[in-house]
């Protein structure tokens, strides 16, 4: 039975977020969680302290922001406009209880405000607060039912927070229908008709979303999953290539590529695309890990194995980082005493994961001590009863070692389960060998 590799997620099996905030108008990576619109000058004033403040806070100047929103309290202490740019300075430097203040204190000086009310609605959303955040995004679009901003604030929360596109939908046509070419408006309503199975109406969104606003790889991304999610790979591979080849450098369309790449039994393609990723990125974990995984699936052990423990040199809390590394020492029956050690910091980290508890049993059987071995085995059967590979996994190991007692009891409960895995042939002729 080959020897389980511990994996991440490929990214193009999970629907992509509807983000639409993210295409509109504050500049990517300020962490921003306010609406931007609530933050709008109050008054045209040219030294109005209120306008520096915002121009402070749009460059990440937040010393100077707060300083200014806290100057325009003094001038009107009733700003409520004042209070969310406060809160956003607090939010940016993850200080969520003095943000929310700042927000009540807004709501308490102006509950009619639709912009404090839609603050508030995403604050609580962003926290994992459903009720409280879908009353005041309701109550925002209430007091301002023709604001396309609140309508997106609730639609998104709809499509992405509670998984409602069913609700989002209307209010996207709404924004739409007001503004035809509002990109993020198309782009969320896309995954909205997706996620409702809407495959071909979602593409007609993501496409007039990428067509408004072509240097944004989102549109793009989200077609070329759907695409490979439907199996038509090199469509998803061209798609993707509408954005790389004008901006080679974005990561995230590589890795996609690299997925679908694989999907479509292109390995070393894969590899040659995270190789690119890794070059240009050599500190990003992920990337790191997704090589690793690759090179590791496809044999080339000694690469791959550079790579995990450049990852934990990276990260050294890299449980997937230790255990693949160890996993490779075992397949490779080399320096069991290293096995051993990573395979221990793993569980260390991850005390509750079953696969990094039967690497850990492998490697102390490898070194010859059985009964920590069994202990370590008899863990990963309470935290996995169910996953009869695993189960079998054990048993081959224990039999190989001439253990036949616990080898037979192994196989036993693998063979037992309802649960499909691979190698079942070999567990069930393994067992039938093994003297009674």
């Amino acid at each position: 039975m080959r020897r389980r590799i511990t994996l991440l997620l490929p990214i193009f099996l999970s629907l992509p977020h509807a983000v639409s905030a993210a295409m509109q108008t504050l500049p990517a990576g300020n962490d921003a969680l306010l609406a931007p619109v609530a933050l709008l000058p109050e008054s045209p004033t040219a030294d109005d302290p209120y306008r520096a403040a915002l121009e402070h806070l749009v460059k990440g100047n937040l010393d100077a922001a707060e300083a200014g929103f806290r100057a325009q309290l003094q001038v009107n202490p009733k700003s409520a406009r004042a209070l969310l740019g406060l809160a956003e300075v607090a939010f940016r430097r993850k200080r969520m209880q003095d943000g929310e203040s700042f927000l009540l204190r807004a709501l308490k000086i102006d509950p009619e405000n639709a912009y404090v009310q839609s603050s508030l609605g995403r604050y609580y959303a962003a926290t994992g607060k459903p009720e409280p955040a879908e009353r005041h995004l309701k109550e925002a679009l209430r007091l301002a039912p023709g604001r396309d901003p609140v309508r997106m604030d609730l639609a998104d929360f709809y499509n992405t927070r509670l998984n409602r596109p069913q609700d989002a939908l209307p209010l996207y046509d709404k924004v739409i229908a007001s503004q035809p070419g509002h990109a993020g408006a198309h782009y969320a309503r896309g995954i909205a008709w997706w996620k409702q199975g809407n495959r071909a109406q979602a593409k007609v969104d993501l496409e007039a979303s990428s067509r408004l606003d072509p240097e944004n790889p989102l549109p793009i991304e989200a077609l070329a999953r759907l695409q490979a999610e439907e199996g038509k790979h090199d469509e998803a591979l061209r798609t993707l290539d509408r954005i790389l080849v004008k901006t080679p450098q974005l990561a995230r369309p590589r890795v996609l590529r690299s997925e679908i790449l694989a999907a479509r039994g292109d390995t070393d393609g894969a590899i040659r695309e995270l190789e690119t990723l890794v070059r240009n990125t050599p500190g990003n974990l992920e990337f790191r890990l997704r090589l690793a995984m690759a090179l590791h699936a496809r044999g080339r052990l000694d690469d791959a194995l550079g790579h995990y423990r450049r990852a934990t040199e990276i990260d050294p809390r890299s449980a997937v980082a230790f255990n693949n590394a160890a996993a490779i020492q075992l397949q490779r029956r080399t320096a069991p005493e290293l096995a051993e050690k990573w395979a221990q910091r793993a569980v260390e980290l991850t005390p509750g994961n079953a696969d990094y508890r039967e690497t850990l049993g492998r490697a102390l059987l490898a070194r010859g001590r059985t009964d920590d071995a069994l202990r370590q085995f008899a863990r990963v059967r309470e935290l996995a009863p169910q996953d009869a590979g695993l189960l079998a996994g054990i048993g081959l190991a224990l039999a190989d070692r001439g253990l036949h007692r616990p080898a037979r009891d192994y196989l036993s409960a693998a063979l037992g389960s309802t649960q499909p895995f691979a190698g079942a042939e070999r567990a069930r002729k393994t067992l039938e060998s093994l003297p009674q």
